[in-house]
This record gives C-alpha cells, sequence and structure tokens, in this order.
C-alpha cells in the first residue's frame, strides 16, 4: 500500500492513507475540510435534518470530560508509549481555589507545556508541544473542568486491558493505530457533487485474513450482546462501520475482512468483549451512507437546507410500544 506525504499540520487531504512517518495528529485531523462521519450521519432523515447538519458544521463540538477520557483510555490502550510521552496525570488532590494548590497547578501546567494568559491568572492554553492533561477539558477562555474522578477511571480501564494478554494483543497487534484515510466520492449517476471525506478508525488490525478494522468503545449501558446489540441499532454504530469499511476500499484498494467492536465497561470490573458485526450491519450503514451523500448533494445543487416540516404530523405508536401493550 503507498501512502502519500502529507505535512501533519496541513489541514487540507489528499485522497489515500496516512499513518508511519506520514501519520496526521489529531488537531489537523479535525481541522480538515473534508467531512467526517459525524457530520455526514446528521444528514440521515431518521436522525436530523439539512438544516441542523449546517448549524453543527458551523458550530463544531467543544471537548467535554468524556471525550478527553476516551481519547486517554483509547490511547492508553493502544498505545501505552505514546500515552507516556503525550499524556499527564494531575497532582492528585488539588483544590485549584487554595493558593498553595493554584501554585502546585501552575507548576504542574508549565511543566507540561501550557502557557498562561497573562491577563488572567486562571486562564491556561496549550502550547506547541503540550501534553493533554488527562481529566482536564479545556475551553478557550475559560478555566477548564478537571475530574480526578476519570484520572481513576482511565488508571483503571488501562490496567485492565493491560493484564489481558488476548485484549493487549487485539489493540496493540500488527497493524496501524489511529491512522487517517480520506477518499472523493462520486456521484453515481455522474449528477451532482464530489464529496470529500476523511476517517480515523481506531484500529486495522492486519490478519491472515485480511484487514480487520477494530473499534474500540467504553460503554456505562452494558456489554452483553443482547445490550451492546441495542446500542449498535440505537447509536446507529453500523452507520459508522458501513461507512468506514467503503472509505477504507476507496482510500486503499483494499477491502476488510471484518469490522470489529472492543467494548470495555466503564466502571468497575472493567471488564470486555469483542463483537464482530455481522454483514447485515455493514449493508445497512453502507445504505444509509448513500442516502446522506445524495440528500447531502440535493441540498447543495438547489441551495436549500430544509429542517422539519411545517405541518402538524400524526404521531404514531411505534411497532415496540404497540407489542409491549
Amino acid at each position: 500500500m503507498n501512502f502519500p506525504t502529507l505535512p501533519p499540520s496541513d489541514p487540507v487531504l489528499e485522497p489515500g492513507a496516512y499513518s508511519g512517518e506520514t501519520w496526521i495528529r489529531p488537531d489537523a485531523y479535525h481541522a480538515s475540510q473534508r467531512l467526517s462521519r459525524s457530520q455526514i450521519a446528521r444528514l440521515d432523515p431518521s436522525v436530523g435534518t439539512p438544516a441542523e447538519y449546517i448549524w453543527h458544521s458551523a458550530h463544531p463540538p467543544k471537548a467535554s470530560l468524556a471525550m478527553v477520557r476516551g481519547d486517554a483510555v483509547h490511547t492508553l490502550a493502544q498505545e501505552p508509549e505514546r500515552f507516556e510521552a503525550e499524556y499527564a496525570y494531575p497532582p492528585p488532590g488539588l483544590n485549584r481555589t487554595r493558593k498553595a494548590d493554584k501554585l502546585a497547578w501552575a507548576a504542574f501546567m508549565d511543566a507540561s507545556g501550557w502557557e498562561l494568559d497573562e491577563s488572567a491568572e486562571h486562564l491556561w492554553s496549550p502550547g506547541p508541544n503540550a501534553k493533554r492533561i488527562v481529566g482536564f477539558a479545556h475551553e478557550d477562555g475559560k478555566s477548564g473542568k478537571l475530574s480526578y474522578g476519570d484520572c481513576e477511571i482511565v488508571r483503571s480501564m488501562g490496567a485492565a486491558i493491560a493484564s489481558d494478554p488476548a485484549l493487549s494483543a487485539v489493540l496493540q497487534g500488527k497493524g496501524l493505530t489511529e491512522a487517517t484515510f480520506a477518499w472523493d466520492e462520486e456521484p453515481i449517476d455522474g449528477d451532482g457533487a464530489t464529496l470529500h471525506f476523511r476517517m480515523r478508525p481506531d484500529r486495522v488490525n492486519f490478519t491472515r485474513d485480511g484487514s480487520a478494522m477494530i473499534d474500540f468503545k467504553t460503554s456505562a449501558r452494558g456489554i452483553s450482546p443482547d445490550k451492546w446489540r441495542k446500542v449498535v441499532e440505537l447509536d446507529r454504530l453500523y452507520f459508522q462501520a458501513g461507512m468506514y469499511e467503503h472509505g477504507y476500499a476507496e482510500a486503499t484498494d483494499d477491502r476488510i475482512s471484518g469490522f470489529f467492536h472492543v467494548v470495555t465497561q466503564a466502571e468497575p470490573p472493567f471488564l470486555s468483549a469483542v463483537y464482530r458485526l455481522d454483514e447485515e450491519y455493514l449493508a445497512a450503514g453502507r445504505a444509509e451512507f448513500f442516502t446522506a451523500c445524495r440528500i447531502l448533494r440535493r441540498c447543495i445543487a438547489d441551495d436549500e437546507w430544509p429542517g422539519y416540516s411545517r405541518s402538524i404530523v400524526n404521531l404514531e405508536p411505534s411497532d415496540w410500544f404497540t407489542k409491549r401493550r
């Protein structure tokens, strides 16, 4: 497989796969103008509307504590050495309202590569080589939220995964970790705009049976087969699987042999399970992805971004509601 070269800070990606020497940093990846799964998924009629797509495109979500925790766990589980180099745990037990603790916090942040706003002693911004602080959600212009509970969760989950040799082998085996894939989606009938996409799967493992794509998940809603099946369907995780399977083939001229979820509990005892998504899920995800692409092309062509119906809609009970009575 040939990997095109690209400066890691360049927000514009050419079609192809980026890993190794051409690995794209997370901040550069999110700065790309290409569409991601979370953006295009909003155009599925069962989820949202073009009007919401436009609004969310102009208002990207801020990093929450949950997102920071998820990124830290992903890195710790898959690349422990990179975690040590890029993350830092805050000193335990600090109360940032006390003077002595403020000084300890300032020393820690300075050592971690963060820069203090001289006009406001509590505002910090990451320097060019700053470490990511476990349990700390930073937002420009705000002091940021710190959760020691999240720090303990990251530590405990990392220890649980490291103590499971089989799971560690899956997450750290031969393959690509957080590689970036970019491709251009041409209209099937030749009519309409070419759409530009990106994706960043957690893992692509190279096995004797082919390339296996792995999505690492943490869940507080249960990880038994029945409960995880509901998560896959209600949260439409199959959309991501179908889109990523298609995107991998477009970006690499190769096909994945399977799409897997490695799911770990978000609370003690931090057990894990591995699920392979059935082909029916992948087919449904591909179909909904192509539907969303058609909707986006139509909106671009007409320059219209409608919301919900302005007429009164009669709301009928779902099959689930009817069956339960």
